[in-house]
């Protein structure tokens, strides 16, 4: 079973998975993450596979107990982990707060239940959605720049660009219609070129974590190497914050 996190788009949830099925999905509620992902993945949990999840207890994870259940995981018992074998999380770029709760709570479960876990990024999670292969991703970052990925014909390394002259450009150099997808302000979209068509025929978030879940090669690890969160440029930091 591998526990899915991500606190990055759109469609931010949390999901148990194996080789074979989506057991349980659970959009995260919006506003803080903070406050409603554990109890998000103790819901997921409980509906998969009939357990409460690991607790934190001062920042860790508790294995013996859970606070609002009284339940919980003994480690090396029938429910070690909770049946859990891997972490996978989306590890950015995405909004710097929730990008770096999702990616504190899956080290802190991969790392005290010793099992491993994968980050990935969140234009690798996108393009699971489609069947397309060349096709581009663009997601905002803030008012005046976007972070843009290519796949397949089209593949570029992923790169902040100025709006819109960035995707002009790109646009511009492979001529005729591209396809896209991503996650874009309003004002973003109004001003992509017309070469640029978007992808409409998309598939569940079930059906993404299953494919992502069906690909990854998790092997047991002597050493568990913790996700870091991926900004897709320097965090910006502000004067105050700086002195």
């Amino acid at each position: 079973m591998f526990l899915c996190i991500d606190t990055c788009t759109g469609h931010a949830g949390i999901a148990i998975v194996d080789r074979e099925r989506c057991h349980a999905y659970k959009p995260l509620p919006q506003g803080s993450y903070s406050e409603s992902i554990l109890e998000t993945i103790d819901a997921v949990m409980r509906e998969s596979v009939g357990h409460s999840a690991p607790a934190f207890t001062a920042g860790r994870l508790n294995t013996e107990s859970h606070p609002k259940t009284g339940g919980g995981f003994r480690l090396g018992g029938r429910n070690d982990g909770g049946g859990l074998t891997g972490i996978l999380v989306i590890s950015g770029p995405g909004s710097f707060t929730s990008l770096r709760v999702g990616i504190a709570v899956a080290n802190t479960f991969a790392h005290q239940l010793k099992i491993p876990i994968v980050g990935l990024r969140t234009d690798e999670w996108f393009a699971r959605m489609t069947d397309e292969t060349d096709f581009l991703y663009i997601q905002s970052m803030n008012r005046d720049e976007v972070y843009m990925m290519g796949f397949g014909k089209l593949k570029t390394e992923g790169a902040i660009q100025k709006h819109p002259e960035g995707v002009q450009t790109f646009a511009h150099l492979w001529g005729g219609m591209v396809k896209y997808l991503g996650q874009l302000t309003e004002a973003h979209q109004s001003q992509l070129p017309k070469t640029l068509q978007p992808i409409n025929d998309l598939k569940s978030i079930e059906e993404i974590w299953l494919s992502i879940v069906q690909s990854v090669d998790l092997k047991p690890q002597k050493t568990y190497n913790l996700v870091e969160p991926f900004y897709g440029k320097e965090p910006t930091i502000t004067k105050s914050k700086k002195r």
